[in-house]
């Protein structure tokens, strides 16, 4: 029940990847025996679709973390990515669709790098909050619109740097700083006794 669950409720990136498959190689599926003699195309599908399944049976049996199987989307977007090349007139060895291609991938996945960018965009514009109107009431807004419980929660605005030289240019936040530049010291060990015979 637990593949069955997340294969419909979840795994949205492996349905899109085996549906786009599906549809770039239906020219070839009108000739399955030309098809079965491509080796290197044959060979290359196999490997695609196992990982998109490998990938959906790790995310069931591996959870932790969460996104433990991204690196499905390598195998899919190079399949895919060569199908286009062999069906369509774009050709990646000129400069304007790898440069398109290369700021579709940088927008896509910018999750992954926005979080470590939007650090130094909160020190340049610390966040606000909201003054209350007349009535009382506070104006609410995307940041302020459920009320946080968790109290070890720290802004990104209100990281600094440690004076250590291991962490310099590292953002952290206060706590840790403090944490981190405390010197602990280790009691000294006694020598154990040999005894006398």
């Amino acid at each position: 029940m637990d593949f069955i669950d997340v294969l419909l409720t979840e795994s949205q990136w492996i349905k899109f990847y085996v549906a786009l498959i599906v549809i770039l190689m239906l020219p070839a599926l009108k000739e399955p025996k030309a098809l079965w003699r491509n080796r290197e195309l044959m060979m290359f599908l196999l490997l695609t679709v196992g990982i998109l399944v490998e990938a959906a049976l790790f995310q069931v049996t591996s959870y932790t973390p969460p996104d433990n199987n991204i690196f499905f989307h390598g195998f899919a977007i190079a399949f895919i990515l060569s199908r286009l090349y062999e069906l369509t007139a774009i050709r990646f060895e000129s400069l304007k669709p790898l440069l398109a291609a290369a700021a579709g991938v940088l927008l896509w996945w910018s999750v992954s790098y926005y979080k470590y960018i939007f650090r130094v965009l909160a020190q340049l514009n610390p966040q606000q909050t909201e003054a209350p109107v007349a009535g009382g009431e506070n104006v609410v807004n995307r940041h302020n619109y459920m009320v946080s419980l968790d109290t070890t929660d720290v802004p990104t605005s209100q990281w600094t740097f440690s004076s250590l030289p291991e962490f310099r240019k590292i953002y952290m936040p206060p706590s840790t700083v403090a944490g981190s530049t405390v010197s602990w010291r280790c009691p000294k060990r006694r020598k154990a006794k040999t005894p006398k015979s």
